[in-house]
């Protein structure tokens, strides 16, 4: 059955990517370096595929009606009007997540960034045209760790009970967000630009407005 699941990611610059890109990479080459046993493998994400969730929809948007998904898309479109959205998301370092087998890296948002996503988020809560399911997904994530998965770790559950980050180095201090984009299968019921339309006015452009 094929994955219709989409989501609002945050967009962050190529750098910041390819940077993550090379430590999957490294523990790929050794896993060694999550202190692990070496007949254990990583299965890394490509750097062109990494995102940082924003908020997930499930298969929700895409039986959502014409006329809320528009609402939904222009509720985002008057939100990106904050200068703050554009500051550097400042990297925190590496984590064991999930089921101890998947690797993250973990920023710290901005606090212009995070008052949009509960603005968002409230909005949808309360919107009468969202189904009760969409609503309940919606409400589990009202807490938010920004990251970015790196890969899944392929080891026995005794062999995870060793595992370790404080190995892992990045030439990265910060990432740059860019905007919000949709990802995955996007709603095919209402044509809608989900990525330059949803980019953040650089400081310079955002003292103009």
């Amino acid at each position: 059955m094929p994955n219709r699941n989409c989501y609002l990611a945050v967009a962050l610059d190529d750098e910041s990517l390819a940077s993550l890109g090379k430590v999957a990479s490294s523990v790929v080459a050794s896993s060694e370096l999550l202190e692990l046993p070496s007949d254990t493998g990583f299965d890394a994400v490509d750097p062109s595929s990494m995102h940082m969730t924003f908020l997930f929809f499930g298969e929700h948007a895409g039986k959502l009606p014409a006329p809320a998904l528009e609402t939904l898309h222009e509720r985002l479109c008057s939100e990106l009007l904050d200068e703050g959205l554009s500051a550097p998301m400042a990297f925190k370092g590496f984590e064991i997540f999930g089921k101890m087998n998947v690797v993250v890296a973990t920023f710290d948002a901005p606090q212009s960034m995070l008052d949009l996503r509960d603005r968002v988020l409230q909005a949808c809560l309360k919107d009468p045209s969202f189904p009760p399911a969409f609503v309940k997904l919606l409400k589990e994530q009202v807490e938010w760790i920004p990251r970015i998965t790196l890969g899944k770790i392929r080891a026995t559950r005794a062999q995870l009970s060793s595992v370790s980050c404080r190995r892992l180095r990045a030439s990265l201090k910060a990432a740059q967000p860019k905007g919000l984009t949709m990802l995955g299968e996007r709603p095919k019921r209402a044509r809608l630009d989900w990525d330059a339309a949803l980019g953040f006015l650089p400081p310079k452009l955002a003292d103009l407005e």
